[in-house]
């Protein structure tokens, strides 16, 4: 906070580029990022089906970045980011999740389809995954153990491993009147009676 208040246009220039993470006390805090930024997020939120698992693991996963905040921070540097690790590490989840085959098909989906855009935390307009160096740093954050490891927690913990992501999928967009309920805030999917619906 001390640190913001010293170097506020030197954060302001930066938050520009990408989001600036403010830490309190030693605990994340707030974000500065551009207007184009949270315009552009504002926007995407339109064409998010509240009803997708995808809406419950981007609260899960943000979560467990925010309160990893510190081990982001090291990753970068160990790694020598230039975007932002987040950004980075939801991208890397949906990898995990929907196998793309190739890297420009990857490189497709993640430009034209609005729910990864926003669940990666791409606004309209970022030109982040056509940055030279977006794939090196992608492959870079995938294989730093600590992150990876962060990751696959929060997949394990919201109960959304990617082996049976594709049956919680199939269960989340059922429709009204099958006795069963998409995926709650938890990440978890649970039928009317409260019982879990994958072990």
């Amino acid at each position: 906070m001390l640190e913001l208040d010293r170097k506020l246009s030197k954060v302001l220039d930066c938050a520009r580029q990408q989001p600036v993470s403010v830490s309190r006390y030693g605990s994340p805090w707030v974000w500065v990022v551009s207007h184009e930024t949270w315009i552009g997020q504002i926007q995407l939120t339109r064409y998010v089906p509240p009803r997708h698992p995808l809406v419950a693991l981007r609260e899960h996963v943000d979560d467990a970045l925010r309160a990893h905040a510190d081990l982001l921070r090291a990753a970068s540097a160990e790694c020598g980011l230039t975007l932002d690790a987040a950004i980075l590490c939801r991208t890397h989840i949906l990898q995990l999740l929907y196998p793309a085959g190739s890297k420009p098909y990857f490189h497709e989906q993640i430009a034209y389809n609005l729910l990864f855009r926003w669940f990666a935390g791409l606004s309209e307009g970022n030109g982040c995954e056509c940055a030279p160096s977006f794939d090196r740093e992608l492959e870079a954050i995938a294989a730093h153990a600590g992150v990876t490891a962060l990751l696959r927690q929060a997949l394990d913990d919201g109960l959304l491993t990617p082996a049976n992501w594709a049956m919680r999928k199939r269960a989340a967009q059922r429709p009204a009147g099958t006795g069963r309920r998409p995926l709650a805030p938890g990440g978890r999917a649970a039928t009317e009676n409260r019982h879990v619906l994958m072990p």
